[in-house]
């Protein structure tokens, strides 16, 4: 300590005069030491008197603080979202995020310019209710603009902030462009599937054959009116998969056929499709049934079968036609025989 204190208590012993505040550091510690002449009753000079004053919190405090102003510094300049320093409607502040957002090369493009030029004109009406109400309740309410680049072009922000004294404002701009843009498109593709949906329903329920749509796990996903009614029964009701359906199906000789045989099963576990299949029912009014039909397993991109579809139609008819058309072929040609 001697050296720092020396030339002091010598400044003072010559010149007579007190030295104040000096500092003194000590490690850790940290001090302001105020040096006085002491003089006696015939003000001659006796020696140096000295008060000390304890500073060590307060520069510990300080230096916690510049740190943290530091390291506030830093995380702003990183963040990703754009801050920006408003004072009286003003810019006073912006990150290099803001920079980037707004198309400016620097913030000195941006700054000491009103913050209302780089809104959409149709947003300004609720950009001014919500500045106006924040600095008069100290509370801010966030809301979503279009935000317009020194370029022309536009970009859909979200905007929160934060009054910390009168008029000054810091407020927090994300960029949701791309967010918004694609919220769209996909409330457009879903009202486009609806319509495709309603069509293909029409469709399917205009048609004479019938058609049936399994998931990967063996749920009914479609089946049409055709459907139900060459089967007997009304199938959109089921909810389990098609193996536990209660639907009772037989042969047209009564043998009843297991659900988890049929080949849309098949086709679901196994990824085999069939063509051609003829396949004879007992109808539900108990009448035999001829039906012909395919079965195709529908792959997923990973190559994975994702569902299988089936298609029958009822030949009944043509069926007990063939069959009196070859009785009548065959008594003709008896009778031809028979001379």
């Amino acid at each position: 300590a001697a050296p720092v204190v020396v030339p002091y208590l010598r400044e003072v012993l010559a010149t007579g005069r007190p030295l104040l505040r000096r500092p003194f550091t000590d490690g850790s510690a940290h001090w302001r030491v105020s040096y006085y002449p002491v003089r006696g009753a015939d003000a001659e000079l006796l020696g140096v008197g000295a008060v000390v004053h304890d500073e060590t919190e307060r520069v510990h405090a300080e230096t916690a603080r510049r740190e943290i102003d530091t390291r506030y510094c830093a995380l702003v300049d990183a963040c990703p979202d754009a801050i920006v320093v408003v004072e009286a409607a003003t810019i006073a502040f912006v990150n290099p995020a803001a920079v980037a957002l707004i198309g400016a090369t620097g913030s000195a493009d941006l700054l000491g310019r009103g913050v209302w030029e780089f809104l959409h004109p149709d947003d300004l009406p609720a950009a001014h209710a919500a500045y106006t109400e924040a600095l008069a309740s100290q509370r801010y309410r966030p809301f979503e603009a279009r935000l317009r680049r020194l370029d022309g072009a536009e970009r859909i922000v979200q905007i929160a902030a934060a009054t910390y004294e009168r008029a000054t404002m810091q407020a927090v701009l994300r960029d949701v462009t791309g967010e918004r843009l694609a919220e769209r498109e996909r409330a457009q593709l879903i009202a486009q599937v609806d319509v495709d949906r309603t069509l293909l329903d029409t469709v399917l329920r205009a048609l004479p054959v019938g058609v049936i749509l399994l998931g990967p796990d063996g749920r009914l996903v479609l089946a049409n009116d055709a459907a139900s009614q060459i089967w007997g029964a009304e199938l959109r009701r089921h909810a389990s998969p098609i193996e536990s359906w209660p639907v009772d199906l037989r042969t047209s000789r009564g043998t009843k056929i297991p659900l988890d045989r049929l080949r849309i099963v098949q086709a679901l576990r196994e990824g085999t499709g069939a063509d051609d299949l003829a396949i004879d029912l007992l109808g539900a009014d108990g009448t035999p049934r001829s039906l012909r039909g395919s079965v195709a397993p529908l792959p997923g991109t990973d190559g994975t079968v994702r569902g299988a579809v089936a298609t029958f139609w009822d030949v009944t008819a043509l069926v007990r036609a063939q069959t009196e058309l070859q009785q009548a072929h065959a008594g003709l040609e008896k009778r031809v025989a028979g001379g």
